[in-house]
């Protein structure tokens, strides 16, 4: 099934607590395709919860039931709109390279093509 970032886009246009800046990484495990989305979290949330000056991690993601739903409602809104399972990774702000423009690069294709 094929895909465009700006559908992800779309759905993040969608989402409180979220920034604009987001990549999609394309990775094939035996046959399958699997796709992971990161996103960052917008300051403000990460102020209230006390994670602006510290990387995000997967812990916290878990240890905070607003950071559980909001990966939870991004997870569901992509399968929901675009019809793809993707893998929802929440970061923190600035933790997503961003090219010398300050653009950041959307999708990394890393598959082998055989």
């Amino acid at each position: 099934m094929n895909f465009f970032p700006t559908q992800v886009e779309d759905i993040i246009s969608q989402l409180a607590h979220v920034s604009p800046y987001y990549q999609v990484v394309a990775t094939r495990r035996g046959s399958l395709d699997e796709v992971e989305v990161s996103v960052e979290v917008a300051e403000p949330l990460l102020r209230e919860l006390g994670l602006a000056t510290t990387p995000l991690t997967a812990e916290h993601v878990q240890q905070h039931d607003s950071l559980r739903q909001l990966q939870g409602l991004f997870a569901k809104k992509i399968k929901d709109n675009i019809g793809l399972s993707m893998r929802v990774q929440l970061l923190g702000c600035g933790q997503l390279p961003r090219s010398e423009g300050g653009k950041l690069s959307r999708v990394k294709d890393l598959r082998e093509l055989k």
